[in-house]
């Protein structure tokens, strides 16, 4: 017999090559499974990622079932002057827009600390809005104060309390508007637009504090 040849004819020295090529294989094999569900897994985990990363900041949804937009016999119509964010004057007849809240004209904001009247600043964007517009109001009812409560459009805006809440002018009052504009105010809030680029307290807490 040749010189270190065992009894199948190998020799040690191959033998023990032929093994430590084996566990090279084998290692390959097992890498490459582990790269290939590692490829098949980020997919996946990304997407859940940037679920989430998008998903923290959005919008609440909005309420479908909530009817802003009702018959009503009740109509007015024509040129309206702005009393303050949320409520208009047509032919002299006070308007509340439905389902809203505006700060108040005294009412102070804060920007990094510093005060500002943001309550005169809702009022002066609801008017230069409507300015050479006439304004539909369909009445829903009547607050405390005997004043019209209404869902109220131009021919370019559909609903302005939808309108002044996507602008951060005022907030929606879900003790009566249910949610409705609790999609458009989260974006507002999102996009930091008018009230909410700085702090404030919200115009029913307000008055009840002052």
């Amino acid at each position: 017999m040749g010189r270190g040849l065992g009894s199948n004819g190998w020799s040690n020295e191959h033998h023990v090559m032929a093994t430590s090529n084996a566990w090279k294989v084998l290692w390959l094999i097992a890498g490459a499974g582990a790269g290939y569900l590692a490829i098949m897994q980020w997919p996946q985990d990304r997407r859940i990622g940037q679920n989430l990363e998008t998903a923290s900041p959005a919008p609440p949804p909005a309420l479908p079932r909530v009817t802003r937009f009702r018959p009503s016999h009740t109509q007015i119509a024509g040129t309206a002057s702005v009393i303050d964010g949320d409520t208009i004057e047509i032919h002299g007849q006070r308007i509340r827009l439905w389902g809203i809240d505006a700060p108040e004209g005294q009412q102070l904001c804060y920007v990094n600390g510093k005060p500002w009247r943001c309550g005169q600043q809702a009022a002066l964007a609801l008017s230069d809005h409507l300015v050479r517009h006439n304004v539909t109001c369909r009445q829903r009812d009547r607050d405390r104060y005997r004043r019209v409560v209404a869902v109220c459009e131009t021919i370019e805006t559909s609903d302005l309390s939808e309108w002044v809440v996507s602008h951060g002018w005022a907030l929606d009052w879900p003790r009566y508007s249910q949610g409705a504009y609790s999609y458009v105010q989260g974006q507002a809030k999102f996009h930091r637009r008018g009230m909410w680029q700085g702090q404030f307290d919200k115009p029913w807490e307000w008055r009840r504090e002052n």
